[in-house]
C-alpha cells in the first residue's frame, strides 16, 4: 500500500471534511513528508513536569543526592529523602548544606546536584 492511499484510507475513516492532502488529523507517511507536514503546523502547547506529576523523578534524584554526598564521605538516609520530598531547589539544596555540610551554601549544592 502507498502511503498516499494509507492516509486518503486514515483520513476517510477520521470523517474529516477537507482533502486529504491537508487533513490537520492524518499525517503524511514517510520521514521526509512528516517532517515538512509538522514543519507547517503551531505548536498548541508544552508541557513541563517540574513536580513529578507526569513522572516520578524523586527516585532519580534521591539517587543523584546520595550519590554526591557519598563522594564526600556523606551519608544521605531514607529519612533525608522524605524530609526533602516535594521541595523546591532552594529548598532542598538549602536542606543538604544545613543538614549535611555539603558545601558552602545551598546555591553551591544545587549546582552540584543539578
Amino acid at each position: 500500500m502507498t502511503p498516499g492511499i494509507a492516509r486518503d484510507q486514515a483520513h476517510e475513516a477520521n470523517g474529516c471534511a477537507s482533502k486529504a492532502a491537508v487533513c490537520p488529523r492524518v499525517a503524511p507517511q514517510g520521514a521526509r513528508a512528516r517532517r515538512s507536514y509538522t514543519m507547517g503546523l503551531m505548536t498548541q502547547g508544552v508541557i513541563f513536569d517540574l513536580d513529578g506529576t507526569l513522572t516520578d523523578t524523586e527516585a532519580v534524584w534521591d539517587a543523584e543526592r546520595r550519590s554526591l554526598l557519598a563522594q564526600e564521605g556523606l551519608v544521605w538516609s531514607e529519612q533525608d529523602s522524605l524530609a526533602t520530598m516535594g521541595m523546591s531547589t532552594p529548598e532542598w539544596s538549602g536542606y543538604m548544606a544545613r543538614q549535611k555540610n555539603f558545601g558552602p551554601g545551598s546555591e553551591s549544592a544545587a549546582r552540584r546536584t543539578i
